[in-house]
C-alpha cells in the first residue's frame, strides 16, 4: 500500500493543506501525484473552508422550512441543528412532505431529542422516531 500526497493552497483562506490518497502500489501513487501536480495549486478548499461551505449551503436550504427554535445549551443547540438539518434534507430530497410532517418535526423542540436520534439514516427510522 502506498499513499500519494499533494500540497494545495486553499482558494478561500489561503492556507496550505494536503490531499492524501491510498493506492495499491507506489507507481500508482506517483502517477496520481504527477497528474495532480499538473493542476494549478490554488484549485480547492481546505477541510475547514469546505465544511463551512457545506454548512452554509445546508442553512440556505433549510431557511425556507421555518423550523422552531430548539431548547438546550448553546453547544447542544448548535449540534442538534446540524443533525436536524441533515435529517430534514434527507427526507425532503427523497419525498414530498406535507404539513403533518412539519407539525411532528416542530414538536421536537429539545436539542437533546435530536442529539439522541443522530444515528438515524433512513426516512422510515426518522418517521418512526417522530411518531413516538
Amino acid at each position: 500500500m502506498a499513499v500519494g500526497t499533494v500540497t494545495r493552497i486553499c482558494e478561500k483562506c489561503g492556507k496550505e493543506y494536503e490531499i492524501r490518497k491510498k493506492f495499491m502500489n507506489r507507481r500508482e501513487a506517483d502517477s496520481w501525484e504527477e497528474y495532480m501536480n499538473g493542476f494549478e495549486k490554488t484549485n480547492g478548499l481546505c477541510g475547514e473552508c469546505y465544511h463551512e461551505k457545506i454548512e452554509a449551503e445546508r442553512a440556505a436550504k433549510t431557511e425556507q422550512f421555518n423550523m422552531v427554535e430548539l431548547n438546550g445549551s448553546e453547544k447542544q443547540i448548535a449540534w442538534a441543528n446540524k443533525i436536524r438539518t441533515r435529517l430534514i434534507l434527507m427526507v425532503t430530497e427523497q419525498r414530498n412532505v406535507n404539513d403533518t410532517f412539519w407539525e411532528y418535526v416542530n414538536k421536537k423542540t429539545d436539542a437533546s431529542w435530536w442529539i439522541d436520534h443522530r444515528d438515524i439514516y433512513s426516512y422510515k427510522e426518522f418517521a418512526e422516531a417522530l411518531l413516538k
